[in-house]
């Protein structure tokens, strides 16, 4: 095989675009999905209508025909009548099946009732074992490109001879990265919660503190919006105990309190000013709900597990690539459908632009991650999600 893995993903995709039926077959079943995958990503990025299935689920012409009436929303007597008009204009249906040769017979007669009678309305992407080859050959199905990408595999980037070596040698520095980003992190918040309002109710604590020594006025916000709170009454009682201190000094003071008349008017002058205090702020409760809001920037980015967090996974478990979102806004939106705990994302390069692969996991191994596709939103199952190991993931996140 002297096709490199981008020239096999352009062949692929040509060939399926323009309603053909090609063929993909490897002895390691994990390198193929991974390139299935790409090949389907790199078709939605031109804009293709792309269904993914994989047969070791749905493996019967049922599941098959269920899923392209289901994606074209027509009945099942209109699904050749749309499939042929799609072939009409030019822009057919791609059908991307993994471990295809768990599919039954009828699936592979159906395959053929669509191939034939759509008029290109459909193209098809099969990818399996070796063997998968003779099994459509004695089905009567043709392929129009086959291609064997066992070797293909390996370079799949090019730090991939050095496998062993290269990949130790990534992932310590994505490691101390993790570290230095979360230290940065909690520089930048700590500064912050000091001197503005934040947005969680318990970075709201320090700050009777700063104003203890500045304007009485700041203190008094704290004992409406607390009231109920032991720890809050307590802080509370404790701005109160300095003012209490100056009432001993004009006691001092009223001991030569007949010679010096004048002295004691002056003293009930300090008096009345702690009693304004608290009736002006009384009004400044109103912006309490503000803790509602949502998470927003350096903030938000806590909220959503991503590289760092993937890095710490087993290489050995197994997640689902469920999409690829062009904005990092959009992909922590599927996040928040799937679960921020049960989900992750991670930036990498396709086609040469910078996308957001949306994943859901981990699981210990590639069956429970197959399982684990019901456990998402049906909207989401729709998308077609398929199982990725995370030595994988890792690999590809180091190499950025």
């Amino acid at each position: 095989m002297d096709l490199s893995r981008e020239e096999i993903i352009e062949q692929t995709a040509q060939v399926v675009q323009s309603g053909r039926l090609a063929l993909l077959t490897s002895s390691e079943p994990d390198s193929l999905s991974m390139l299935l995958g790409d090949i389907a990503v790199s078709m939605m990025d031109f804009g293709a209508d792309v269904i993914r299935i994989d047969a070791l689920e749905h493996n019967t012409a049922t599941h098959l025909v269920a899923a392209l009436c289901d994606y074209l929303g027509v009945p099942g007597k209109d699904l050749l009548p749309g499939l042929r008009i799609r072939g009409e204009t030019g822009n057919p249906v791609c059908l991307v099946i993994d471990n295809s040769e768990c599919l039954e017979g009828k699936s592979l007669d159906a395959l053929h009732k669509l191939i034939e009678g759509t008029a290109c309305g459909v193209g098809i992407l099969l990818g399996g074992e070796p063997d998968l080859h003779q099994y459509l050959h004695d089905a009567g199905i043709a392929a129009s490109l086959h291609l064997d990408v066992t070797s293909a595999q390996p370079i799949e980037d090019d730090e991939q001879e050095e496998a062993g070596t290269g990949l130790l040698a990534v992932l310590p520095w994505k490691h101390l990265a993790a570290v230095l980003g979360l230290i940065i992190l909690i520089w930048l918040f700590w500064p912050a919660d000091e001197n503005t309002d934040a947005t969680v109710q318990p970075l709201a604590l320090p700050v009777p503190e700063k104003p203890h020594a500045a304007q009485p006025q700041e203190q008094e916000p704290l004992a409406p919006a607390v009231s109920s709170d032991p720890a809050a009454i307590a802080a509370r009682e404790a701005i109160r105990t300095p003012v209490a201190e100056p009432e001993p000094a004009p006691g001092s003071e009223s001991a030569p309190a007949p010679e010096p008349e004048p002295t004691q008017q002056a003293e009930p002058k300090p008096e009345p000013k702690p009693v304004p205090a608290p009736e002006k702020p009384a009004t400044q409760p109103a912006p309490a709900p503000a803790p509602a809001k949502p998470l927003t920037g350096l903030a938000a980015q806590l909220g959503y597990q991503q590289e760092e967090w993937l890095l710490t996974q087993s290489s050995g478990q197994w997640m689902l690539q469920v999409a690829l979102a062009a904005t990092e806004d959009n992909a922590r939106q599927l996040l928040d459908q799937i679960g921020r705990k049960k989900s992750a994302y991670y930036r990498a390069a396709r086609n040469g632009k910078t996308v957001y692969v949306v994943l859901a996991g981990p699981w210990r191994d590639r069956a429970a991650a197959v399982a684990g596709k019901t456990s998402l939103p049906a909207t989401l199952q729709k998308l077609g999600p398929f199982p990725r190991e995370l030595a994988a993931i890792h690999q590809e996140i180091g190499a950025r």
